[in-house]
């Protein structure tokens, strides 16, 4: 224990030495400011970190100009990988200048991260480009494209103008896009977090969630947008007395007519001549998956060839079935769909997955020389032996189910894999008669062990646990199928990797096969 305190201490100083000596490496500007040209060859991309600046024109030449500290030239890493020009510096602090002037035939992308800045000196003319900013980068450019993409993240800033057929647009964190003089055709942007955009579009295509928020100064001809939606926006329709409401993702539709019909999301109301209300509410059907929930089954150990005839001296592991109980409860789970009907999606979670293989015969399994055993008990009565195993889950599937908003109705078919942790792992050996001898007999030859044994001498319940590996894996991994129609909710799980370790125990692949109690 001390050897490894000493270790670790040791290790803390060298960290420490090692940050300090980088820190005391790093430069200072002299305020001598200098400037050099670099010879690159033709890139079409520019990474840019750190507080560099960068002023770009598009011009028939691909060229570099950076200007720093006299004493920090040396410093400066400029150069072409993949067609992307990268600029970056090293060991630098409190520099009085870090700027470049760059410029190309061509440019169809920018990453710019740190304290970096961008500006573009003239429209850029492309077919296609794409803009990364994160940290607290910030971004000016005009264009002139066909598709535009932008990922925005951290406190980064983009102010865009010009013109793009399509703009599809990336935003989280405090990040924020200025893009209302850009005329788009089509924007489709994401947007979490706090951050914000103003934009120009033809057709909108929004998905926001947080405090996140998409304006804009001229309406859009066309507006969708998913139930997170926070914008808000009123237009009257071109039916007469039909006005529509958008709030984010929830319609509101008032139809003035022989009756008065109020549409607020899923539900109808109709006032009608005489007074009378009518409220109806239409169900959509949304993806959810069917992991969650309490489930009870069998379960068993299959050989290599899918049996359960042991041979070889395995004979002691022969199982009761109907009493080897599986339970599983699954606390938690998280559903990713795959499409806009609900009918395709992924699934996963967490659960707790209890094991029990009940022994046909009075058994009792050990470790000997890290190898795993089980012997006969021979002289003494026994009520109960089993071998317990307790594992934390993580699944994941793929799952269908049929577009239904009545559960009695719905059908799902998922198929995946279900990851296992065992924390746990004890055997119980329920014990008919106290203070009793007994002896140990060895399944493979017959022989009994000379040691004497006793059974507990307790006056209750003559319990003996035994909580040790046994040799097992501590992880898992099954192959699971779950089917459902209705209530009726169906699981089977196989083992792809073998239930003990390599040599240390016999090839077995656990299985089980149950049903779901009450789901949620």
């Amino acid at each position: 224990m001390k050897s490894q305190m000493k270790k670790h201490f040791l290790l803390l100083i060298a960290v420490v030495f090692a940050a300090g000596t980088s820190l005391m490496a790093q430069k200072s500007g002299n305020g001598n400011i200098t400037g050099k040209t670099f010879e690159v060859a033709s890139f079409t991309g520019i990474d840019i970190g750190g507080a560099i600046k960068v002023q770009y024109t598009q011009a028939d030449e691909s060229r570099v100009y950076f200007e720093t500290d006299e004493n920090l030239m040396d410093q400066v890493k400029i150069e072409v990988k993949e067609g992307i020009l990268h600029i970056a510096v090293s060991n630098i602090k409190n520099a009085a200048k870090l700027s470049a002037t760059v410029t190309s035939p061509m440019l169809h992308s920018l990453d710019a991260s740190g304290a970096s800045s961008f500006e573009a000196g003239n429209e850029i003319q492309t077919d296609h480009f794409r803009l990364d900013a994160s940290g607290a980068a910030k971004v000016s450019l005009s264009i002139t494209t066909d598709l535009l993409e932008s990922n925005l993240s951290g406190a980064s800033k983009a102010s865009v103008s010009g013109y793009a057929v399509t703009h599809n647009s990336e935003l989280s964190g405090a990040s924020k896009l200025s893009a209302k003089t850009l005329e788009t055709e089509t924007t489709d942007i994401s947007a979490s977090g706090a951050s914000d955009a103003w934009i120009s579009a033809k057709q909108l295509k929004q998905s926001l969630s947080g405090a996140a928020k998409v304006n804009y100064e001229k309406e859009p001809l066309t507006v969708d947008g998913d139930e997170e939606s926070i914008v808000i926006k009123t237009y009257e329709s071109d039916n007469g007395d039909t006005v529509n409401v958008n709030v984010g993702g929830v319609r509101v539709q008032v139809i003035d007519g022989d009756s008065t019909v109020v549409v607020v999301g899923s539900r109808r109301i109709v006032v009608d001549e005489k007074g009378s209300v009518n409220i109806t509410r239409e169900k959509t059907h949304k993806f959810n998956g069917h992991w969650a929930g309490i489930e009870l089954g069998v379960n068993g150990l299959l050989t290599s060839d899918f049996n359960m005839s042991y041979s070889n001296g395995l004979e002691f592991l022969d199982q009761r079935m109907e009493k080897s109980i599986n339970v599983n409860l699954n606390f938690y789970e998280q559903n990713i769909p795959l499409n806009k009907s609900g009918t395709v999606g992924l699934v996963s979670g967490l659960g707790l997955s209890w094991n029990n293989y009940r022994f046909a015969n009075n058994v009792m399994l050990v470790n000997e020389n890290n190898e795993f055993n089980g012997y006969y008990m021979e002289g003494v009565n026994v009520k109960k032996s089993k071998l317990v195993n307790t594992y934390l889950t993580l699944p994941l599937f793929l799952e269908f189910q049929t577009n239904s908003t009545r559960k009695k109705e719905s059908a799902h078919i998922a198929v995946g894999v279900v990851g296992g942790w065992r924390f746990s792992t004890h055997t119980k050996i329920y014990f008919l008669e106290a203070n009793k001898e007994y002896q140990l007999r060895d399944p493979l030859t017959g022989i009994l062990q000379p040691e004497i044994m006793r059974s507990p001498s307790s006056t209750g319940r003559n319990i003996v646990k035994d909580f040790n590996s046994f040799q097992q894996s501590p992880f898992k991994l099954d192959a699971s199928v779950r089917v459902g129609w209705g209530i009726v909710n169906l699981y089977a799980t196989y083992a792809l990797t073998p239930m003990f370790v390599k040599n240390r125990g016999p090839e077995l692949y656990p299985f089980s096969v149950g049903i779901t109690l009450n789901a949620w």
